[in-house]
């Protein structure tokens, strides 16, 4: 399935819809429903996805659902891609285009939080294997497009990566950073949230590039699970096994990297930021990135940001 004609200005991509909601508390018509599919399953009724309706004798265009769609999967340019007018979503054709998008690496959202919106603007420009990859996927790469952008209410979830893509062959990512990590972390801490998040969209982007079963023979140490956020918003994520040779080396490098941004950070507790949200930690290592977490409880070994 690809882009469905709502309305002549709006549209929408039911692949790439994640069933969040967002775009329900805005609509001011309530032309916006979420609708759950059951499957019967051997006397078992389970819920199998939960998919976003626009009504289109409701839908007056106005397009408020747009720009907080985490995974662009709303337009009112007409159909990306496509004419504009494609019918039943098959959008060939030429022109158009989705004025939501972001070109390559967006982080205007983040600008009233001056640490992270400071690191956004170096990370790819890092010394480091890193940062290579991201100036070779993230910003030489036209099918590729990735926003940041802070969330409040996401609990002790430090980002969430949204990921969908496009019947063109675009791969689409917004990375949300918890608000509390962006107000109360210690710099170290959100350098190296926003790296995670970063590999979670890498990883996305090479599952979609490679297909499943490639993408397990290149990365058999990874874990694709499924985690909630504080809403009970589903989020797809990542995880290295512990005892796999693949964690090693992006470990060692998430740690060289605070090291130098730092040279006075403890080893450990640079190992222990490096290795959360990606691996399981000891509780010491849980212990020393809860305090670069949230620095009013005092402990933290990291740079405050001022």
């Amino acid at each position: 399935m690809s882009w469905v004609t709502i309305t002549d200005k709006i549209s929408m991509n039911p692949d790439a819809c994640i069933g969040c909601g967002l775009c329900i508390e805005v609509c001011p018509t309530e032309a916006i429903k979420q609708k759950s599919i059951y499957l019967d399953v051997d006397g078992y009724v389970m819920l199998k996805d939960r998919l976003i309706y626009i009504n289109p004798d409701d839908c007056v265009s106005c397009g408020a659902c747009v720009p907080g769609c985490p995974t662009w999967a709303i337009s009112d340019g007409g159909i990306p891609g496509g004419s504009g007018n494609g019918g039943n979503g098959n959008g060939s054709g030429t022109g158009g285009s989705n004025p939501q998008d972001p070109k390559d690496v967006k982080n205007d959202d983040l600008k009233p939080f001056k640490c992270a919106y400071q690191l956004v603007q170096q990370l790819p420009n890092l010394d480091n294997n890193i940062g290579d990859m991201m100036k070779s996927v993230f910003q030489n790469n036209s099918n590729v497009n990735i926003k940041f952008r802070p969330k409040s209410g996401m609990g002790n979830v430090d980002g969430t990566t949204f990921a969908s893509y496009t019947n063109m062959g675009t791969f689409n990512a917004t990375i949300n950073i918890n608000e509390d990590i962006l107000n109360y972390a210690t710099k170290e801490y959100i350098l190296v949230t926003l790296y995670h998040e970063v590999l979670h969209a890498y990883l996305g982007y090479e599952k979609y590039r490679l297909g499943d079963e490639a993408f397990y023979e290149e990365y058999p140490s990874v874990v694709v699970g499924v985690d909630y956020d504080a809403s009970g918003v589903a989020i797809n994520r990542f995880t290295f096994l512990s005892d796999h040779g693949q964690l090693g080396p992006y470990i060692n490098d998430l740690q060289g990297i605070l090291l130098d941004y730092n040279p006075s950070l403890p080893p450990e507790v640079a190992r222990a930021m490096a290795k959360a949200g990606i691996t399981k930690l000891t509780p010491e290592e849980s212990a020393l990135n809860s305090a670069e977490r949230d620095t009013s409880k005092g402990g933290s070994k990291g740079t405050v940001c001022l």
